[in-house]
């Protein structure tokens, strides 16, 4: 995770890509306005176990839980048998793992400037390297799983999965068809029991290896989170049935599966220090370094990560929303710069840092953002609170004008950061330090 002065975050920031600030604020409050919305759903759905997981086999906890415990293996790990509903989500989940390798493909073979037109990125370069790299992974560790799909790779073609992995790393070129060899796997029907176990046992060891690295910092944000939230929302007379649900939502943020086929796993790839799915509650930190050697986030990185990703997870949420973020990236300025104000706020305010000059700036993702929801909670409180609100479900006749207030002063403070930026790069120094700090994003 690299740390942004306030200086290069006017590159990141969401708003300059949006349209302008009335369709915005429109589209936000007629997303947050609609009378079927169903803040309790996620929660429901997360305590049934059939929140979907973020990860690359379409299962739900609950589908994941039942491929493990009602798949019959014998001592050569050969499947025995199933039942008929396993079989179906392995077959599902099978489905999903080749299409994502073909879809991969047809990226490849466009033209990356057709790709930059349509908005098509690739986050994860190898997806099938790095899938066989994931095998021969557990497989060290003695994973039942890995042991199984290894035979599937071994009768297709005549390999092992280290085989093959040796093969790629002597000709480097080939490194980027790996994921054929996956899919061919994937499209056979005898294997997608074997497939879809061993995505779910993959699923389960990344969310435990999360929870293994996390889970004591998580459990202290969490603490932290819930008090902060619970004084900000006395103070703003935030109503008991948002104030109780979204202290249930913190309380139940787990770990995801944190899947390396999907956007990638490192900040490098992904250009996120970590993710939350809307409906999840749960999240995930991201590696430093890069594909082929992931490097750990340090405890103090890993903290403010989880930190914002928890302030998602607390939102208020529907198949439509999460905050004041309405979908189609409307909203998604208000909304992340107060989830981010939020977690400065719980974590008392440690990224903000001040200049000789006595000005004040946030050494954080989204600093403009958040610092524009500071400026509203101490010279406009009634604005702030309209959006506080609004992010925990509750809308306020005040929203709409709260939201043009709020656009406005972020507005001001991206010309006057633009400007700061433009005044420093007339000294050649500054321009030559400045160029290589590459600004990052949490989700």
């Amino acid at each position: 995770m690299e740390s942004n002065s306030n200086e290069n975050l006017d590159k990141n920031s969401t708003i300059e890509k949006k349209p302008r600030y009335s369709t915005e604020i429109n589209h936000i409050c007629n997303g947050l306005s609609r009378p079927e919305r169903n803040l309790s759903k996620s929660l429901e759905e997360f305590k049934r176990g059939d929140s979907q997981l973020r990860d690359i086999s379409g299962y739900s906890r609950r589908a994941r839980d039942m491929v493990l415990s009602d798949t019959s293996i014998d001592k050569n790990n050969q499947i025995l048998g199933s039942t008929d509903l396993v079989r179906e989500f392995s077959e599902i989940a099978a489905e999903n793992l080749k299409n994502h390798m073909e879809e991969h493909e047809v990226k490849l073979a466009m033209d990356p400037k057709e790709r930059n037109v349509k908005g098509i990125k690739i986050a994860n370069k190898y997806p099938g390297f790095n899938f066989l790299s994931e095998i021969h992974g557990f497989l060290e560790k003695g994973s039942r799983g890995a042991k199984m799909i290894d035979q599937c790779f071994q009768k297709e073609y005549g390999k092992s999965v280290m085989t093959l992995l040796e093969e790629l790393f002597r000709n480097k070129n080939e490194i980027n068809g790996a994921h054929l060899l996956v899919s061919q796997i994937a499209s056979r029907p005898e294997n997608a029991l074997t497939i879809g176990y061993y995505l779910a046992e993959r699923s389960a060891l990344n969310e435990e290896r999360q929870k293994e690295l996390y889970e004591p910092i998580l459990d202290e944000v969490k603490s932290e989170y819930s008090d902060s939230f619970l004084k900000l929302a006395r103070q703003l007379n935030l109503p008991e049935e948002h104030i109780q649900r979204t202290l249930e939502q913190i309380k139940l943020t787990g770990f995801s599966s944190f899947d390396p086929l999907l956007e990638g796993i490192t900040v490098a790839e992904s250009c996120s220090l970590g993710d939350y799915s809307s409906g999840s509650h749960s999240i995930e930190v991201k590696f430093g370094g890069n594909t082929r050697n992931p490097t750990l986030p340090s405890k103090e990185e890993a903290r403010k990560t989880i930190r914002h990703e928890v302030g998602h997870s607390a939102q208020a949420q529907d198949e439509n929303c999460l905050g004041l973020d309405v979908g189609n990236h409307h909203g998604t300025a208000v909304s992340e710069g107060l989830v981010e104000y939020l977690a400065q706020y719980a974590g008392n305010f440690p990224d903000l840092r001040e200049l000789p000059n006595g000005s004040t700036y946030f050494n954080t993702p989204y600093s403009l953002e958040l610092n524009t929801h500071r400026i509203l909670s101490k010279r406009h409180p009634e604005d702030f609170k309209a959006i506080f609100h609004a992010n925990f479900g509750n809308i306020l006749p005040g929203l709409r004008d709260a939201l043009q207030n709020y656009y406005r002063i972020l507005k001001n403070t991206i010309e006057q950061s633009k400007r700061a930026k433009a005044r420093r790069n007339k000294n050649p120094f500054n321009r030559f330090f400045h160029r290589f700090r590459k600004p990052h994003k949490n989700s």
